[in-house]
């Protein structure tokens, strides 16, 4: 069935309590994130979700604000990044002051260490102007001796992470300090429309008029917004992740190698991750992936092979061609406008992607240009 419906006239639309200027479907990063910059500017809003607030991919990755091997993505993805990376300490801190809670975003720093990865690295870093510093595995040692001995690494101090459940949860605080209803276990069934504009959603049980309806459903997207002539290219893509419960400062910085991750956060746990599995909507944990992220740990820091697991878990990353975020209108009905398709990067780029929907939004000059992003475009 169609989750589209369309020539329904407004007259079979009636108030709700649900009135708003802005309605968002999805209450991941992308959502609350859009719903904190239209509060503050004194405009009503709804956010609408399939389950509890922030508990999709946004909770379930791991707050690296940088794509993990930038030389790999293309320019679109970098610039989102590169303008987000700007604005996270100062959104931090004011989310920090507003709810009491603090996001805990730190300037941890990123390493390298693949070997095999160096000349492209160097290379990205000239031609981007980031900063970069070399280290010999002697350096290496002093500067992080928990680290597997005989190891070079390629450091960029520029690279920070945020703690993203704190981050959900210091917007969800604000929100609702702010009197933005947030609706949670409301799915979405249907957009209709009315003369090729959007008019009103059914979310869960409900019927809600609408004026401006915002998508912000992750991996879920496509089967929402997928009509004849447009198709999002969204797909889920699970990955796996471990939690360590060890003492604080036993490494300091974010590690890179082989594709994978190890996170020290503040308070000692250290997150490691993680898998790229096409395996649907299915957000279960698998014994032999885990082992393996396991394994990947041990090897890399020797000390975690005695040290608690405290969590493991699974979230489905939206994947799109390329990785390149659709930021814009819809192609096919107006008023209903997208942001989604993140992949692996949404925290990272979150700032500048809300900021860019934003600025199509209200007819604003642009931060970056927009023919990449749109959906459009994508057809």
């Amino acid at each position: 069935m169609s989750r589209w419906a369309y020539n329904e006239t407004m007259s079979e639309i009636s108030e709700s309590k649900h009135a708003s200027d802005f309605h968002i479907i999805g209450g991941g990063l992308m959502g609350l994130l859009t719903a904190y910059e239209l509060s503050g500017l004194g405009y009503r809003v709804t956010v609408f979700d399939r389950q509890e607030m922030g508990k999709e991919s946004s909770w379930a990755g791991g707050g690296i604000l940088s794509p993990l091997y930038p030389w790999k993505y293309p320019k679109p993805i970098n610039q989102l990044s590169l303008w987000s990376q700007r604005v996270y300490p100062r959104l931090a801190r004011r989310l920090y002051e507003e709810s009491e809670i603090d996001p805990e975003y730190q300037l941890s720093g990123l390493l390298v260490l693949d070997a095999d990865q160096f000349e492209q690295a160097r290379s990205w870093a000239h031609q981007s102007g980031a900063r970069y510093a070399e280290m010999g595995h002697y350096w290496l040692e002093y500067s992080e001796p928990a680290i597997r001995l005989g190891l070079d690494a390629i450091q960029f101090p520029h690279i920070g992470q945020i703690r993203n459940p704190a981050l959900l949860r210091a917007l969800i605080q604000v929100l609702w300090q702010r009197g933005v209803k947030l609706v949670p276990h409301h799915p979405l069934n249907e957009v209709i429309s009315e003369k090729g504009r959007v008019c009103a959603i059914r979310v869960g049980e409900e019927k809600v008029r609408v004026e401006n309806l915002i998508l912000t459903t992750g991996a879920w997207t496509a089967s929402l917004v997928d009509v004849p002539g447009f198709e999002s290219g969204i797909r889920p893509v699970r990955g796996q992740m471990l939690l360590f419960k060890a003492g604080a400062g036993l490494i300091k910085h974010i590690l890179l190698k082989d594709g994978r991750y190890v996170i020290p956060r503040r308070d000692g746990h250290i997150l490691v991750g993680s898998t790229m599995e096409e395996v649907g909507f299915d957000k279960s944990t698998t014994d032999s992936a885990l082992k393996e992220i396991f394994q990947f740990a041990c090897d890399l820091v020797p000390a975690l092979e005695n040290t608690p697991l405290a969590q493991r878990w699974a979230g489905l990353r939206p994947a799109s061609p390329q990785g390149i975020p659709l930021i814009g209108p819809h192609p096919t009905i107006r008023g209903v406008w997208l942001n989604a398709g993140h992949f692996r990067n949404g925290v990272a780029m979150a700032p500048a992607s809300v900021r860019l929907l934003l600025d199509q939004i209200f007819q604003r000059n642009s931060i970056l240009s927009l023919p990449p992003y749109l959906p459009s475009n994508k057809t």
